[in-house]
């Protein structure tokens, strides 16, 4: 058993992230892949500076622009978004079959979310329309789908593009919308669970707006296995009830920072999601060791964050140490917990 901190939960797949990641700007930006979405085959990526006359130097101090072997159309795109800023991404979206799809990807993965606007959005959303009928795509080591969709911390996006684009998301298993929350209301939502039927995965963390109803409506409509909600600060019990009832086949909860939570409506969550293995549930304030007793219970529970959560005490870390997931728990956060010993 090893204590991690939240940040080894992190995901924008859909899957929980604590710290739900912020969006680089244009000034920063370093072009390089992020944490967590890069490729595992070192060899398929390289970084080189570019001088004038286009040789390597270690010198070059300004953004580094990816090599990415086989996908040289990659490296100019990043390279005249760069140089253009979102303008570009209009002229590149008029080339002849352009995936749209895989644009968004390599933007996001890359750090240039600065250069997704409405245009992209709706462009994905045409496209995912009728990606049935298109021939598959080999994207190899961009580790794209066509499955996926990423918008997190694209702040030019706006939410009359996200209500458009909405309808076209019904072949989507994993919609990270999260950081957003100028743009995701509780109408959007409403909307996913209207069009978005094959869903497994959501993230939804750091949109403040969303309330019960959005939780409620998503429950019903999708086939969660991944759900992120943290810093959804309006989000109370009712929410947990409706995944409780809807969402039997969760595996990983990410629900931090949200102060109405309390043991009642997380323990009921607990009770009919009995494959949960990836539990996230820092600075739920309201947390007691009666939380702590019930998830003990979790056959396949691997990994427990409570981090801040103030009446989380060494009797609740004793029935984690002798209940049914004891000998399984891979990793435990209990920093913060002040009213441990």
């Amino acid at each position: 058993l090893s204590v991690v901190t939240p940040t080894h939960f992190a995901g924008t797949n859909g899957h929980p992230s604590t710290h739900p990641s912020t969006s680089t700007p244009a000034s920063s930006l370093a072009m390089r892949p992020s944490k967590g979405r890069s490729n595992s085959n070192n060899n398929s990526e390289r970084e080189i500076a570019h001088t004038q006359n286009g040789s390597p130097t270690a010198q070059d101090d300004r953004p580094i622009v990816p090599v990415i072997e086989g996908h040289p159309h990659v490296t100019r795109w990043l390279t005249s978004i760069h140089q253009r800023g979102p303008a570009a991404v209009v002229d590149i979206l008029q080339e002849p079959e352009i995936n749209p799809c895989l644009l968004l990807h390599i933007l996001v993965k890359y750090q240039a979310t600065f250069a997704v606007t409405d245009a992209i959005v709706l462009a994905c959303s045409a496209y995912l329309s009728t990606a049935t009928s298109r021939k598959g795509i080999d994207e190899g080591q961009l580790n794209f789908s066509i499955t996926t969709l990423c918008l997190s911390g694209c702040f030019n996006v706006t939410s009359r593009a996200l209500l458009a684009a909405a309808p076209h998301w019904n072949r989507l298993q994993s919609l990270d919308l999260s950081c957003l929350a100028w743009a995701v209301s509780d109408e959007l939502l409403l909307q996913c669970a209207r069009y978005c039927a094959s869903l497994q995965a959501l993230n939804i963390s750091g949109c403040s707006s969303l309330t019960d109803v959005a939780v409620t409506a998503i429950a019903a409509g999708s086939q969660l296995r991944s759900f992120s909600a943290a810093a959804c600060r309006l989000l109370t019990d009712s929410a947990l009830e409706a995944l409780s009832s809807q969402c039997t086949m969760l595996r990983i909860i990410n629900l931090s920072h949200n102060p109405y939570l309390s043991n009642r409506g997380c323990c009921l969550l607990l009770a009919h999601c009995p494959h949960l293995s990836q539990i996230v549930l820092d600075r739920c304030v309201r947390l007691t060791d009666v939380f702590l007793l019930r998830a003990a219970e979790l056959k396949e529970l691997r990994a427990l964050s409570v981090a801040g959560c103030p009446y989380i005490s060494d009797a609740g870390c004793s029935a984690l140490s002798t209940g049914a997931c004891g000998g399984m728990l891979q990793s435990l956060d209990f920093s913060y917990c002040r009213s441990l010993l």
